[in-house]
């Protein structure tokens, strides 16, 4: 989850992670979630660095694809707690 989402809740970029399936565009996903173009590029950008996501296609056709999909609670504190730790 600190990969995808460093810093606050990380609600909207897991919800842009998820979508990086290679079926959406960079600028499909930003309307998605309500993310402006250069933060969202810029996320992209790490992501891709991280080696989390890929990017498939050719020229003005690439999409961004994520290696898995992340489940959409992203609480840590509530997944400690359904482990029993």
């Amino acid at each position: 989850m600190k990969l995808v989402a460093p810093k606050g809740d990380g609600k909207k970029q897991v919800a842009a992670y998820n979508l990086c399936d290679g079926q959406h565009t960079q600028a499909e996903i930003g309307a998605a979630v309500s993310l402006d173009k250069g933060s969202l590029s810029r996320t992209i950008s790490r992501w891709v660095d991280q080696g989390i996501v890929v990017r498939v296609g050719t020229g003005g056709d690439m999409r961004p694809l994520h290696v898995y999909p992340l489940p959409q609670e992203s609480d840590p504190k509530k997944e400690k707690k359904n482990d029993g730790k």
